[in-house]
């Protein structure tokens, strides 16, 4: 029953937080929405590389800050577009002997988030957010999806969010194939929970996107 208890406890990640965190959330998307195409696009690029570096660890961490970016508008509405600072466009964390976490990327981007450099501190949230993004949008795997050319899962297991992880009913009688299908079923769900937690640790206020929501 352990898998079904990992999968409950998915449910337990999606709290109720204040309406602080709903603004936060929408604050971030419209600022994001606001940056032209090219620099969109950079800032997935970067989040890409930075979520994969994170989940495994790898250091040092090296991440570029676009050239420019939108940091608000003007009394007519028009986005202010700011240069970065170009000797603080590269940006490095870690070292050869680190194992790079979560907490301390999270602390760095507290750091570039309250810098006084106004395009520096606007990378900063633009960076945590794409990378929740990224997380959530990108990294996660789909509900699976029935059809005729899959296997079919058992009628207990159709029950679940995700039924290629349910490798034992409520009895406890296996459900897949042999003992190494269900460990493999186990460390599949393992990882979904820890990106989706990765998500919630860097940007709290996420839990407010449509899709965390349907994970």
């Amino acid at each position: 029953m352990a898998i079904q208890a990992l999968s409950t406890s998915i449910s337990s990640t999606i709290v109720s937080p204040d309406d602080s965190f709903l603004l936060d959330y929408q604050a971030r998307e419209a600022l994001l929405n606001a940056q032209p195409a090219n620099i969109q696009r950079a800032l997935e690029l970067q989040a890409s590389l930075i979520a994969r570096a994170i989940l495994d660890h790898q250091s040092p961490l090296r991440f570029m800050l676009p050239e420019n970016v939108v940091c608000g508008f003007d009394e007519y509405g028009e986005p202010l577009l700011v240069a970065v600072p170009i000797h603080q466009r590269e940006q490095k964390v870690g070292g050869l002997l680190d194992r790079l976490k979560a907490s301390d990327f999270n602390l760095y981007l507290k750091r570039l988030e309250e810098s006084p450099d106004g395009a520096i501190s606007t990378c900063g949230r633009l960076l945590r957010h794409t990378i929740a993004r990224y997380l959530v949008y990108r990294f996660l795997p789909l509900p699976q999806q029935i059809d005729q050319n899959q296997r079919l899962f058992s009628g207990y297991a159709l029950e679940f969010f995700m039924p290629q992880w349910i490798a034992l009913d409520d009895q406890d009688n296996l459900l897949v194939n042999s003992v190494e299908e269900a460990w493999a079923s186990m460390a599949s769900m393992q990882r979904y929970l820890s990106i989706l937690n990765l998500a919630a640790r860097l940007a709290p206020y996420f839990i407010h996107a449509e899709e965390y929501q349907q994970s």
